[in-house]
């Protein structure tokens, strides 16, 4: 092999080294589409109810259409109609435990015993404030309902799904990677090699 064939050699090999740093980021090993196919796969389905993390004064809203890429969720509370990107919208799943006590039709109460989904709908099942038990759907509880303290969205299950913190997770894996990478500094580099360049290389390593 000539000496412009083993530079350019060890330039594919030393390219190849540095996408093998920056290529693995996620330890769920999926491709592009697989990815926003998982992404793209949160189970949203008209009657749902959900919460804008970023505008809790909004209440609880109510899903009323799903598309491919959007969710549209109406407001009752404030009378506001929202449309939302599927992906990395602020949107959060309005789900109780048992245990957890729930409002509903205008200051009814219901003492969660149990919790049933039927075609990604929520049924809660119970004891109301009149002590009878009752089967209340989540379509039923009350639009205003809010979560401003922490405890309060911990214990609702108000928290990133786990494939959020997967994904920061291998970013920072990535980071760490190419913070010791032998190749950090020439990333982003606009740099060819030009002939005299190559000679001038050569005649000093003889």
């Amino acid at each position: 092999m000539t000496f412009r064939g083993q530079l350019e050699a060890n330039q594919i090999k030393n390219i190849w080294q540095f996408f093998s740093v920056c290529l693995p980021l996620r330890s769920f090993q999926l491709t592009d589409d697989q990815f926003m196919s998982e992404l793209l796969d949160t189970a949203f389905v008209p009657g749902q109810r959900w919460i804008n993390e970023a505008e809790l004064e909004l209440g609880l809203g109510t899903i009323m259409s799903v598309e491919h890429r959007t969710v549209t969720l109406v407001f009752i509370a404030t009378g506001e109609t929202r449309s939302y990107a599927k992906v990395g919208s602020p949107l959060a799943r309005i789900r109780f435990s048992g245990g957890d006590t729930i409002s509903y039709n205008d200051g009814q109460t219901l003492l969660v015993e149990s919790v049933t989904e039927e075609e990604g709908l929520l049924f809660y099942s119970g004891t109301d404030s009149q002590g009878n038990h009752s089967v209340v759907p989540e379509g039923w509880l009350d639009h205003f309902l809010q979560f401003n303290r922490p405890t309060e969205r911990l214990f609702s299950g108000q928290i990133d799904h786990l494939k959020w913190f997967e994904l920061r997770q291998a970013s920072w894996h990535a980071y760490q990677k190419l913070h010791h990478s032998d190749l950090r500094g020439l990333t982003g580099s606009r740099t060819n090699l030009i002939p005299h360049q190559i000679y001038i290389a050569h005649e000093v390593a003889k």
